[in-house]
């Protein structure tokens, strides 16, 4: 009778085996004894994964879940102007939360956007009053790690009349109330980092080096944390330099608002150190 031992792979990521033709390790022995205390060893190292989905790079961790959802399920007299909000149990891809993974039922066209945990449809118009809507998340959406929601989240809610609206919107623009450094400021540290500090909470997937940056081919990465975002440039800048900071109307608050203009402002770096 055989006897196999199997030396499990250190990475389970590995779609194939090491050795394709499933040769013996080296310390691979067959040996036959004679019969009547014949018994064979047989010692194999073998390099696999867990065979699910192919094989297909198996993500590890728990699936996201939806938290809550806004109007919440079974919601009666939701306003005919409210917007549909779902919040995740975790981070998600920003990428795979769209109007092709989100959405109402009954034609109602709209955007969505994600902001934290939360994803948010809102329709193009005013939603048909005493109207039952049905609100889909599909599987298509997926954390930072790749992890889909297990199945299809749907909930129902029913519109008022057509004197149920919700209060007004937020549509006031945001503006940036202070930068570092200032505007025309001289003598600037060659290692600064540069700030811009808003007027209300921004989405932070709108603060990016595409919506933030220098100009000179100054590179850097930018961060956003309560109000304020940072520009921090990968290496010194030039000394007895004017540099141009930009923040552009792709930066918006979490109701969607950009800035109503071009934030632009410029500073002078100081001057080499004598020696």
């Amino acid at each position: 009778m055989f006897k196999w031992r199997f030396t499990r792979a250190s990475s389970c990521r590995e779609k194939h085996f090491q050795d394709q033709k499933m040769r013996f390790s080296r310390n691979s022995k067959y040996r036959s004894l004679s019969k009547g205390s014949r018994s064979t060893t047989l010692s194999v190292s073998l390099l696999f994964c867990l065979m699910l989905a192919g094989c297909g790079g198996i993500v590890p961790g728990p699936p996201p879940t939806v938290h809550s959802t806004q109007p919440a399920a079974g919601a009666a007299d939701v306003p005919l102007n409210t917007a549909i909000a779902v919040t995740f149990s975790e981070e998600m891809d920003p990428n795979t939360i769209t109007t092709g993974t989100f959405f109402l039922d009954r034609g109602a066209t709209g955007t969505v956007s994600y902001a934290g945990l939360t994803a948010t449809f809102t329709p193009s118009g005013p939603l048909a009053p005493s109207t039952t809507y049905t609100v889909t998340v599909t599987t298509g959406a997926k954390d930072l790690v790749g992890n889909s929601l297990e199945e299809n989240h749907l909930w129902t809610f029913t519109t008022g009349t057509l004197s149920t609206t919700a209060p007004p919107a937020d549509l006031s623009p945001p503006t940036v109330i202070s930068t570092t450094p200032g505007p025309d400021e001289k003598d600037v540290s060659s290692n600064t980092a540069i700030t811009v500090t808003f007027s209300e909470e921004m989405d932070p997937n709108t603060i990016t080096t595409g919506t933030f940056f220098l100009d000179r081919g100054a590179t850097g990465t930018v961060s956003y944390a309560g109000l304020t975002a940072t520009f921090t440039p990968s290496g010194p800048l030039e000394f007895d330099r004017s540099y141009t900071a930009t923040v552009t109307t792709g930066a918006k608050d979490l109701a969607g608002n950009p800035l109503e203009i071009n934030q632009v402002w410029g500073f002078k770096t100081e001057k080499p150190p004598i020696r």
